[in-house]
């Protein structure tokens, strides 16, 4: 980062290695409203499979987005910066890869398999759960 927190194409660069699975940005910070270079950033990273992640909360208020443009995998941002629900929030996923990800195979501390889950809304009085879903225009 420079002076002005704005980040630095090389040094970040320089941080890239061959190992690097994933590379995850701010959009836009949220301290100064400074962008980040996100299509620079991963069209120089060395070699390809680097899976982009974008946290666009800042952004998407107040500016538009295309997240086709920006070429990410996947672009998230909180509801409540749009005047929506504390909680909610959405996450574009490029090439669907949630749909084949697996699931880990062990399960977590304290939760057997095929039982409820001690972490599901319905659980929480009060709990509301917002779903919204669309399939974007390729």
């Amino acid at each position: 980062m420079d002076e002005n927190d704005e980040l630095l194409l090389e040094s970040f660069r320089a941080k890239i290695t061959e190992r690097t699975r994933l590379i995850a940005v701010a959009h836009v910070s949220n301290v100064r409203g400074t962008e980040s270079p996100v299509r620079e950033i991963l069209t120089e990273a060395p070699g390809h499979g680097i899976v982009m992640v974008v946290d666009g909360t800042q952004a998407v208020a107040h500016r538009t987005v295309d997240v086709r443009d920006i070429d990410v995998d996947f672009y998230a941002f909180s509801a409540h910066k749009m005047y929506g629900p504390h909680g909610a929030g959405v996450l574009y996923d490029k090439a669907e890869r949630l749909t084949t990800w697996r699931r880990p195979r062990a399960p977590p501390r304290g939760y057997a398999p095929r039982t409820a889950s001690p972490c599901t809304a319905a659980r929480y009085p009060g709990h509301r759960v917002l779903q919204c879903g669309w399939r974007a225009p390729s």
